[in-house]
């Protein structure tokens, strides 16, 4: 049995319109990652000694140099903002594809394929912003505490979340910074196969190499679970969109503290409430289609 197999398997019924509500939600984290970076490189703030000095960064990079042509010392608001740019530009071709199907009910049982890698390439996009902006937070407070350590900073849990999952955000990005174009194309060229057939199994692994970029996120349940059940998704949609708003006022803080302490002034982080409320709006409007 495949990972697809297995993957489509833990899928219970779900709305389809639960699954673009997702997808607005990724689009909308990534357009406030590259809000954030254009507002923190308009004011001189790089964060690449930061970035320089924390080993989880370094590995990635790492990671992301010996794939493809890529400098180990990217500074990591380059990285972060080259991939959230991917991400939006993704949003409107995933969107066709899913409304390419009629059913308002996806349900694991009948799930095709290339529905399950559609899941599956949402799920790692929301894995991967919420991974961006905690390497984000952590930046920012380097940036602006003395004597700082990231294991006084941080809790277990996202000390796990950060330095056990490294290898599969790399993995990711390596994925995204292969553009979109790409990552679509192969993901439309799939076959419109039962995923829950040993058939489609069987013709999936003759793929090899040829299988879409992101096909190794398929263990991403196991990391960090999110489950499509119809009856709880509408509620996990609504968590999700009200963390990131709250985080994306979080790190509205973050970006204040560092503008200040560069430039010894309290008013450096005026433009960035606009950001906020426009960001908020959209959040909001996603909220709204769900009442």
């Amino acid at each position: 049995m495949t990972d697809v197999v297995a993957y489509a398997r833990t899928v219970k019924n779900i709305e389809k319109k639960s699954v673009v509500s997702l997808l607005s939600v990724v689009d909308v984290g990534a357009k406030n990652i590259i809000d954030n970076i254009n507002i923190l490189e308009a004011n001189g703030i790089t964060l690449e000694s930061e970035g320089r000095s924390w080993a989880v960064l370094k590995s990635i990079n790492n990671a992301i140099s010996r794939a493809l042509p890529y400098s180990a010392d990217t500074p990591p608001l380059t990285l972060l903002s080259t991939v959230s740019e991917v991400i939006v530009s993704l949003h409107d071709k995933l969107l066709k594809n899913i409304n390419h199907y009629s059913d308002s009910i996806w349900s694991g049982v009948d799930l095709t394929v290339k529905q399950t890698y559609l899941l599956s390439t949402i799920e790692q996009l929301d894995y991967w912003i919420k991974y961006a902006n905690k390497l984000l937070d952590c930046l920012l407070t380097m940036s602006t505490e003395t004597n700082f350590r990231i294991d006084k900073y941080l809790t277990k849990n996202e000390m796990l979340f950060l330095n056990g999952s490294s290898t599969l955000f790399a993995n990711i990005s390596i994925s995204l910074l292969k553009g979109s174009t790409l990552l679509i194309k192969e993901i439309e060229s799939i076959p419109e196969l039962a995923a829950d057939d040993e058939v489609s199994a069987a013709v999936l692994e003759g793929l090899g190499d040829k299988r879409p970029e992101l096909h190794r996120g398929f263990g991403l349940h196991a990391l960090n679970p999110k489950y499509w059940f119809d009856s709880l998704m509408k509620d996990i949609n609504l968590w999700r969109i009200r963390e990131l708003q709250d985080n994306n006022e979080y790190l509205s803080m973050k970006i204040s503290q560092a503008i200040n302490l560069k430039n010894g002034s309290e008013d450096a982080a005026l433009d960035y409430r606009g950001k906020i409320i426009k960001n908020s709006a959209t959040i909001s409007g996603i909220v709204e289609s769900y009442q």
